[in-house]
């Protein structure tokens, strides 16, 4: 996460606003990135890894490059 940007903020208003602004400022393949980690930083798992044996799904991020040559 470190290509976030640090941000000062009065209400929560502005907030989802700046949110938006960044979201959208973005390319897809980038927000499936800081998807991707925001979702291992909620379970406390590591990239591919799972804690639970009987998942074994996994998710791979591959540019539109990769996925169309």
């Amino acid at each position: 996460m470190n290509s976030w940007r640090k941000i000062t903020i009065s209400s929560f208003e502005e907030q989802e606003e700046d949110m938006r602004r960044y979201w959208a400022s973005i390319n897809p393949e980038q927000r499936m990135r800081h998807l991707y980690e925001m979702i291992c930083a909620l379970y406390a798992l590591e990239e591919g890894q799972s804690t639970d044996r009987f998942i074994n799904n996994k998710i791979h991020i591959i540019s539109s490059d990769e996925l169309f040559s």
